[in-house]
């Protein structure tokens, strides 16, 4: 996924459980510059997520004077936390920077 510099949206990204409907418990994502966080990131790294239509999702606020994240590439990981257990999962590339032609 790219973002546009300026953007303030919602990233959607696919976590798993061993149910079918995990909505119900917590979610929470990190976006990571490539090479610094994998095989997952460290704990101050993870920012509450939402669930969107059964989907997870972290609004990404580029728009500011310091927006979330800076130019560059990203790994994004999500997790969920469902009694005992808390999977990290990698759920895809991230890349910030300006409008693709």
């Amino acid at each position: 996924m790219h973002l546009i510099t300026g953007t303030r949206e919602y990233v959607l990204f696919a976590v798993t459980g061993p149910q079918a409907d995990l909505t119900a418990f917590p979610v929470e994502a990190a976006i990571v510059p490539e090479g610094t966080g994998e095989p997952a990131p460290g704990s101050s790294a993870w920012k509450p997520g939402t669930w969107l239509g059964g989907e997870a999702a972290l609004l990404v606020d580029l728009s500011t004077g310091t927006p979330d994240y800076a130019q560059g590439d990203y790994v994004l990981f999500g997790r969920v936390t469902a009694g005992a257990e808390r999977p990290v999962m990698q759920a895809g590339r991230v890349s910030v920077g300006p409008a693709e032609v």
